[in-house]
């Protein structure tokens, strides 16, 4: 069963360097109730992170295993220490794990992540982002493993590298259909949303909330 605060997904990505108090009132307006920084961002801490919470947002952060040329197992610990660094543990601080390139890293790369990630946080809401159109390098094992965990979502996005956009019906249908069978359950598959495309009726994650109307 996918847990309630995973049913609908309403949520930001802050740039980097974009002001440390974003525009609550904005958030509102499009429901947004949780804000995602990169871990490596300066103007996260622990206290400011307290700060979010209490204007009533839940924290979050992504990590990129290419910013460190991490191993799956060196992203899982990384977001690990981040969540302790942040003072996080044991308070509210989603995560999402930013890996791309599936044509060069595969399943095993993902699997990997996932296994050290739920030794260390068997029950962190948590996110995985790739590219568009990856479901074909998704293996039956890793589709397993996505459908065993309640607190994991796969959040495709809807957008090429240079942001052209691409089809969210497609995207999703092609991520749940992998090797021509039904393997990732649809209520697993979010989306990864360029604001200027954003539908009226959403569910997922925008990248960038600086870049909302």
């Amino acid at each position: 069963m996918v847990p309630v605060e995973l049913s609908t997904v309403k949520a930001a990505w802050i740039r980097p360097g974009g002001g440390g108090v974003p525009d609550g009132d904005k958030a509102r307006r499009y429901g947004i109730d949780t804000l995602y920084w990169d871990a490596t961002d300066p103007q996260i801490s622990a206290a400011f992170f307290d700060k979010v919470r209490g204007w009533g947002f839940k924290p979050g952060i992504t990590r990129d295993p290419g910013w460190t040329n991490a191993t799956g197992t060196d992203l899982a610990r990384q977001c690990d220490a981040d969540l302790v660094r942040l003072g996080s543990t044991a308070k509210t601080c989603y995560v999402i794990a930013d890996i791309e390139a599936m044509w060069k890293r595969g399943s095993g790369f993902v699997i990997e992540w996932l296994t050290e990630w739920r030794r260390l946080r068997p029950t962190r809401v948590t996110a995985w982002t790739t590219e568009p159109f990856q479901g074909g390098t998704v293996s039956d094992q890793l589709a397993a493993r996505i459908n065993a965990d309640p607190n994991l979502m796969v959040v495709p996005q809807l957008y090429f590298s240079k942001m052209e956009p691409a089809n969210e019906a497609a995207c999703a249908l092609e991520m749940c259909q992998t090797n021509g069978r039904r393997d990732i359950d649809r209520s697993r598959i979010k989306s990864y949303y360029d604001p200027r495309y954003l539908p009226p009726v959403w569910d997922g994650i925008v990248f960038d909330f600086a870049l909302l109307p």
